[in-house]
């Protein structure tokens, strides 16, 4: 392989065949991260926290398209910018993404920890579609053992995850869309086990319902230009 001249990055990009193929927890590109040395991925109650460069996750910059996508905060009377709180898009909607862990160029600004830059779907001259399932039932799970100390009844328990994406022209060589939408429902069983009060034990399931959507409208009204606009929504706890 030839050396990089053009530019001083370290950069680790993330294929659409990896996004595709990779199995990977809660459907959110960001965990893709996690392949580019020195980038780690965690969880808070919140959000996604993507640490680089051994800073913190204050220190991350994610571009969509090009544009930032960090949250401003002000957090005593100091603007700055809160960790990346996750992805409001569906996974399948995302073609790949650089992971720049060091000697970024000055067009990505506000960070000094590493950089995710994320490029999403668009349609092309001909129609494509896709559609993605993975579904857990708690009826292949073992039982939970204090359900049976207390006789109680197994909570519903699952875990299911589905959508699409469609795209194509809407017309030949000069406009095209993009749609995708993913839907993740979580039944979480919960035992509730009081050794002084055993007539309080029972069981119950906590639901958590998360909906992804996605549009993109690209038109190109001249060889070298090009106009994109994108839709996109994020209702989640």
């Amino acid at each position: 392989r030839l050396v990089e001249t053009r530019t001083s990055e370290i950069a680790t990009t993330v294929t659409a065949e990896q996004v595709r193929f990779l199995p990977q927890n809660q459907r959110n590109f960001l965990n893709f991260a996690s392949l580019a040395p020195g980038a780690r991925v965690s969880d808070s109650e919140t959000r996604k926290q993507v640490t680089g460069g051994g800073l913190d996750a204050t220190q991350i910059n994610v571009f969509i398209d090009g544009v930032s996508f960090k949250n401003d905060v002000l957090d005593g009377g100091v603007v700055g910018q809160d960790s990346s709180r996750g992805s409001p898009f569906p996974q399948t909607a995302v073609q790949e993404f650089q992971v720049l862990t060091n000697q970024f160029d000055a067009q990505y600004g506000r960070t000094s920890g590493a950089i995710i830059n994320a490029i999403t779907k668009s349609g092309t001259n001909r129609f494509h579609g896709s559609g993605i399932g993975f579904f857990q039932d708690g009826a292949l799970n073992a039982k939970n053992r204090f359900g049976i100390l207390n006789n109680l009844e197994s909570p519903d328990i699952h875990l299911r995850q589905y959508g699409g994406t469609i795209g194509g022209p809407i017309k030949q060589d000069f406009a095209h869309f993009f749609f995708g939408i993913e839907r993740t429902t979580i039944a979480e069983g919960v035992i509730i086990n009081i050794p002084a009060r055993p007539e309080f034990n029972t069981s119950t399931t906590e639901d958590t319902k998360a909906l992804n959507t996605s549009i993109r409208f690209d038109m190109q009204p001249a060889q070298n230009h090009q106009i994109a606009g994108r839709w996109v929504r994020e209702h989640s706890p």
